[in-house]
C-alpha cells in the first residue's frame, strides 16, 4: 500500500482534521530526532553517520552498515549500568553510532570498536582520533583477543522492530573491570 492510499484511507476512517493533526505530530517528532541525530553526529564524530553500506563480508556472516537511531539508545542501555572501570566494546561499530551515543552520557571509560570492513574502520578511527579513550580496531570479533574476565554481552537485533536481550556471563573479576559488548545485526 502506497503512502498515498494510507493517507486517504485514514482520511476516510478518521477525518480531515485528525488526519492533519496527527501528521503534525509524527512529522514534529520526526523532525526532533533528525535534528537531534546530526547535532550529536557533528558533535561527537564531525560528520553525519547516516546512511546505508552494503558490506563485502556477508560470506563471513557480517551485516551492511545502518546507524542505530540515538532515540532507541536509552532502550537498550538501560538495562546496563556501566561503571567507571568498565571496558565498552562496540562490536562491528560502523561508523560509531554507538560510541558517539556513550560519549554523550559522559562515559570516559576505554571504549573500543571493531569493525571487519577495513574502510569503514579507517574512516571511524579517523573521527575519533583526538578522543584518547577510543580505539577503532580493523577486524573480526572472533579472531580478537579481547582478554577481560567478566564480560556483559548485549544483543540487539534489528529487523522490522528492535529487541534487545542480554547475558550475563560471571569470571572472577580482580580489577571489577566488565567489559560490554553491543553486537548489532541487521
Amino acid at each position: 500500500m502506497s503512502i498515498f492510499d494510507r493517507l486517504r484511507r485514514r482520511i476516510e476512517e478518521e477525518g480531515f482534521g485528525r488526519t492533519i493533526k496527527y501528521i503534525s505530530l509524527v512529522g514534529w517528532d520526526e523532525f526532533k530526532t533528525r535534528i537531534t541525530d546530526t547535532l550529536l553526529d557533528l558533535k561527537y564524530s564531525g560528520r553525519l553517520l547516516k546512511g546505508h553500506l552494503p558490506t563485502a563480508y556477508k560470506h563471513l556472516g557480517a551485516n551492511d552498515v545502518y546507524h542505530t537511531d540515538y532515540a532507541a539508545m536509552p532502550h537498550i542501555f538501560n538495562q546496563v549500568t556501566i561503571n567507571p572501570h568498565d571496558v565498552l566494546v562496540d562490536v562491528g561499530c560502523g561508523k560509531g553510532r554507538v560510541i558517539n551515543y556513550w560519549l554523550s552520557q559522559g562515559h570516559s571509560n576505554k571504549i573500543y570498536g571493531l569493525e571487519l570492513d577495513p574502510l569503514v574502520a579507517q574512516e571511524t578511527a579517523e573521527q575519533f582520533k583526538h578522543r584518547s579513550n577510543v580505539t577503532i580496531l580493523h577486524g573480526d570479533a572472533i579472531s580478537q583477543q579481547m582478554a577481560l574476565s567478566f564480560i556483559y554481552t548485549i544483543l540487539f537485533l534489528r529487523k522490522n522492530s528492535l529487541r534487545s536481550s542480554h547475558a550475563l556471563l560471571n569470571y572472577p573479576a580482580p580489577k571489577k573491570q566488565r567489559l560490554c559488548i553491543t553486537v548489532l545485526k541487521a
